[in-house]
């Protein structure tokens, strides 16, 4: 093959099995046609208008190679694989075969965004052992640093073989619906007459507020999903309760964590305003999420601690808040046919990862909101990066800090 890394089905049976292939057995047909496929995924890196291509310039030099009497390095780079799996040929194999199995949820079989994790898994593995560890070569230049990784999945034959494996496959994006104000204010209202209904117990009213408030701070501040698990509870409740003594029209959530793409912890000041023009009251739903942790006495804790927690004080699982954002989305579709139409799968199109910033970013468009703005309050990350700044810095400096730039920071949620 001139393009592709090729070995035949029966070679690569040896390589793997340690022995001749028996077609008369199920398992060895089955191996087979796995190496057949794995094989076929390679030669569809290459398109076919490149290949042959290739091939007309390969049969032109090979004529004029004969013609001088020279043996170029196309020519003599061929020779017997070793009788081992060292280019991730087992991986690509494995990933075929997960790609064929039903999903648990729905029956339905795995997508190339899920089935190609394998690969990721596997290279953390040969990096974790002797020889991805301590066998690999690094060096640095710049302040920089490189490393030249030992790894069968880094090889060009995987490489190929996932290109071909992507384009056979297709890829399935699936992103979360945006979450529009109509639908958010219908859920707030279906949790506000809960909330008052006397009838109601103490469990399902904390649970009310614990979703109320985490999808209107999540939305009002165009926040991933995990990002609100962050808001930390002794803070939050410190800082609110000096915002009503001071007559303040905002209201500050504290984050305090790790954060993706940063090392280590560090804390985070976020600024919202008390209610937005569309009628979002976010100082409501605060001021009732500070009344429970008052009440569980975690406002005034020596230790941080998560402002979304269950009774015993440990954060919130993602799915049990999603269950609740899925449920009362039901009965907005249930009741409001006009808002969620009864062809949508509430837990397939909205999930509170994705939803709430999606939503808020969409209705910062709408209103013509300035990319400036914008980027200032969804790039919190960069404005407030702790890199070269010498550690974490303590909340009362930042909150000084975001003063500053008060009016800036309240713009975004006060027109939504």
């Amino acid at each position: 093959m001139l393009c592709a890394p090729f070995q035949c089905d029966f070679c690569w049976f040896i390589n793997l099995k340690g022995r001749v292939c028996n077609e008369r057995r199920a398992d060895d047909r089955l191996n087979l046609g796995l190496i057949r496929r794995v094989n076929l995924d390679i030669l569809w890196d290459k398109e076919p208008s490149t290949v042959n291509s290739m091939l007309q310039v390969f049969v032109r030099a090979n004529s004029a190679a004969q013609h001088l009497g020279i043996r170029p390095s196309f020519m003599t780079c061929k020779r017997p694989w070793p009788l081992a799996d060292t280019v991730g040929f087992g991986e690509a194999m494995l990933l075929l075969w997960d790609s064929v199995q039903k999903k648990q949820t729905d029956g339905g079989l795995r997508k190339f965004d899920t089935v190609r994790k394998l690969r990721s898994m596997s290279a953390n593995v040969q990096l974790a052992s002797y020889a991805g560890g301590f066998e690999g070569l690094g060096f640095r230049e710049g302040g920089l640093s490189y490393s030249l990784e030992h790894c069968s999945t880094s090889s060009v034959l995987f490489t190929k073989f996932m290109r071909g494996c992507e384009k056979r496959m297709g890829r399935v994006v699936r992103q979360d619906a945006a979450l529009s104000i109509p639908v958010l204010l219908a859920v707030l209202n279906q949790l506000e007459d809960e909330y008052k209904n006397a009838d109601v117990s103490v469990h399902r009213k904390r649970d009310i507020v614990i979703l109320g408030s985490f999808l209107v701070i999540g939305f009002c501040d165009a926040l991933r999903g995990n990002e609100v698990f962050l808001v930390e509870a002794t803070n939050l409740c410190k800082y609110y309760m000096e915002g009503v003594e001071q007559g303040q029209k905002h209201v500050v959530i504290p984050m305090m964590g790790r954060f993706k793409g940063e090392t280590g912890e560090r804390n985070v000041l976020r600024m919202l305003v008390r209610e937005t023009q569309s009628g979002i009251r976010i100082g409501k739903w605060v001021e009732r999420l500070v009344r429970v942790l008052t009440v569980e006495e975690r406002n005034g804790r020596s230790q941080p601690g998560p402002a979304f927690c269950d009774e015993h004080g440990h954060v919130l699982s993602y799915s049990f808040v999603n269950d609740l954002f899925h449920e009362e989305l039901v009965k907005v579709q249930e009741t409001h046919p006009g808002l969620i139409t009864s062809d949508v799968v509430v837990a397939e199109v909205y999930n509170i990862y994705r939803s709430l910033r999606r939503g808020a970013t969409t209705r910062a468009t709408e209103l013509n909101y300035s990319e400036t703005l914008i980027n200032l309050n969804n790039r919190w990350r960069t404005t407030q990066s702790n890199k070269s700044k010498g550690g974490i810095k303590k909340m009362s400096q930042l909150y000084v800090e975001m003063s500053l730039i008060e009016d800036s920071l309240l713009q975004f949620s006060r027109s939504l």
